[in-house]
């Protein structure tokens, strides 16, 4: 709203007038857009590979290329001080999404492992210093990364609309998380509410089976990109840095059993494909293998479960 009051050329005060402006929202940006150009950028959190301390911002280029130069979004900090310094990204993981209102800018999601700690920061969608202050983040309960046992996730990435799709319901624009809790892979839904999710021990089981099929994720990190809002998922290997990918599915692929909620005994995974290199495919490889998660029971009534929990 614009207030408007008249001043004459004597200082007299004259009548106001109020006006109000009402904007169309923003655009729904794409997977990973953090500036407005309707191209993907890449994030990384600094104090590794070289790079100083922060949360770094390479701007996409329309050949699918990076630009030479960096920014910093993290230079004011995630909010966990109260003197905000870019130190405060250090060790955390960083996953974009819109996870303020499921449509418009993309933001970022920022998950300390060490602490169990995440928050929410609003982007502008223009590419300029996030800002840890109240009206321009959130916090996300403790409980979407810690189970009930005290388990936390290792590694978290982006899920999209995979709940949902798999389930046949509408998509929310809320993602989800995938995560590594407890050696096992989850998809935790996300709720519509700006920084909300479900909750660990009411995350979907994925798989206790890593990539290669010697054991659970322990030792293993994830991230993700979106395709029509499902994710294309790559795991690496912590210790031999080998890089696996597994491609987006929908409703179309079977569904796998789900663990026993009394044994918690996962099925085995079917073999993702192994990445030759780092960049992803420019096309579906032929025969691809897929992750299915299961369709969960309907929702039960208040106060009883039906579901498998979660770790």
């Amino acid at each position: 709203m614009l207030t408007v009051t008249a001043v004459s050329a004597g200082g007299n005060i004259g009548d106001t007038a109020n006006c109000i402006l009402t904007a169309a929202p923003a655009a729904t940006a794409d997977d990973g857009d953090l500036t407005g150009d309707d191209i993907p950028d890449l994030t990384a959190v600094g104090a590794q590979a070289g790079l100083s301390a922060g949360l770094w911002l390479a701007h996409g280029t329309a050949d699918g290329q990076l630009t030479t130069s960096a920014t910093d979004l993290g230079a004011q900090g995630t909010g966990v001080n109260s003197a905000g310094s870019p130190a405060d990204w250090t060790g955390t993981q960083a996953i974009t999404g819109h996870f303020q209102s499921g449509a418009g800018f993309n933001d970022i999601l920022d998950y300390n492992p060490s602490t169990g700690r995440g928050t929410v920061l609003y982007g502008s969608g223009d590419g300029s210093t996030l800002l840890p202050n109240s009206g321009d983040q959130v916090n996300v309960n403790s409980t979407a990364f810690t189970n009930g046992t005290g388990s936390k996730a290792t590694s978290i990435a982006s899920g999209g609309n995979l709940y949902h799709t798999l389930n046949g319901e509408p998509a929310t624009g809320y993602p989800d998380l995938l995560m590594i809790v407890g050696g096992q892979l989850w998809d935790e839904p996300g709720v519509s509410f700006p920084g909300a999710f479900v909750g660990v021990d009411n995350a979907v089981w994925l798989t206790g089976t890593n990539p290669t099929g010697t054991g659970d994720w322990t030792g293993w990190t994830l991230t993700s990109s979106l395709t029509d809002g499902l994710p294309a998922l790559f795991a690496r290997n912590t210790s031999t840095g080998a890089l696996y990918y597994y491609t987006p599915n929908s409703s179309r692929t079977s569904p796998t059993a789900p663990p026993s909620p009394r044994s918690r005994s996962p099925a085995a995974a079917t073999a993702p494909q192994r990445c030759r290199s780092c960049r992803p495919p420019t096309s579906t490889p032929t025969a691809p293998r897929t992750y299915a998660p299961y369709p969960p029971a309907a929702p039960a009534p208040r106060g009883s479960s039906t579901r498998p929990r979660g770790p």
